[in-house]
């Protein structure tokens, strides 16, 4: 009997450290985009580390002119997001005749560029624990 315990013990001990080295450095990420001027369409997010490799994209929906996101079992790293508010659907940014992005976009940080995209540094943000990013919607 008490070897059979013993089996039993080990078992559970060895099936506990490996699934707490499972979690263990996984993380997740909140990201809340505000201010979508409308429901149409879908929200288009992709996540980057600092060498610019994409590590994860999602497609979500919106309501309400909002749309959450949530992006579980990110390691901790320096990571940048960007999105796009793809209102017809055709998965990629529309411009105007003068060039000017006829869609809304965001970045983290709230970053914002002059004459087109932020630099990645200022896009980049520290990721250590479960965190919530808040995300301002910029339209032309």
């Amino acid at each position: 009997m008490k070897i059979i315990l013993k089996k039993i013990s080990a078992v559970l001990f060895f099936t506990a450290l490996s699934l707490s080295g499972y979690s263990q450095g996984k993380i997740t990420l909140k990201i809340e985009i505000n201010d979508l001027k409308s429901d149409k369409g879908k929200v288009m997010i992709s996540i980057t580390n600092s060498n610019k490799k994409t590590i994860s994209e999602k497609t979500a929906i919106i309501s309400d002119g909002l749309c959450i996101v949530v992006f579980d079992s990110l390691s901790a790293e320096i990571y940048a997001v960007s999105y796009l508010h793809d209102e017809n659907l055709n998965k990629t940014m529309d411009y105007g005749s003068m060039g000017i992005p006829a869609e809304g976009y965001g970045y983290s940080n709230n970053a914002r560029g002059f004459m087109g995209p932020p630099d990645i540094e200022d896009q980049l943000f520290e990721f250590k624990k479960d965190t919530t990013l808040d995300l301002r919607t910029k339209y032309w």
